[in-house]
């Protein structure tokens, strides 16, 4: 009996341990850097130019995240005062120049565009990716801010 019990005690806590283990992976994944990420967008596969992007009018944002971390981004208005909006939200590792390729192609078509960092990534603060879990508080914070501007 205190064999079975030792064997279920070694295989709980190989279960635990993997689990923390692969948890912590998933959560803590190594985020690109600005430099690797222009690089990739702006050499590599030329889907914008950061000059292009450097000399268009917008405002940069801080906004309070409800989790006591800064959201960091850019409001970038339409070239004609418009109330149409996108918002882009970029994927896991990289941060908000990923999305200046996409925000371009809306800014053309007459939408003000907010491109921002998510949690844990670029600027934005926040201890951990939690893949949609934090990051829609912080999107509801966004959407918020894009109201607030349609109705100035």
């Amino acid at each position: 009996m205190k064999r079975l019990m030792r064997a279920a005690a070694v295989s709980l806590g190989t279960v635990v341990a993997a689990g923390f283990y692969f948890t912590n992976k998933i959560m803590y994944l190594k985020k690109k850097t600005d430099e690797e990420i222009i690089e990739r967008e702006t050499a590599v596969r030329r889907h914008f130019s950061l000059k292009d992007f450097e000399s268009i009018p917008k405002e940069k944002l801080r906004l309070p995240s409800s989790f006591g971390y800064d959201i960091y981004g850019y409001y970038i208005p339409a070239a004609r005062p418009s109330k149409k909006f996108m918002i882009f939200c970029h994927g896991v590792t990289v941060n908000m120049l990923n999305s200046v390729k996409y925000a371009n192609l809306f800014l053309k078509r007459g939408f003000n565009v907010v491109i921002y960092d998510h949690r844990r990534h670029g600027q934005t603060g926040g201890r951990t990716t939690s893949y949609g879990y934090y990051e829609k508080y912080d999107l509801q914070t966004i959407v918020h801010l894009a109201e607030k501007t349609v109705w100035r």
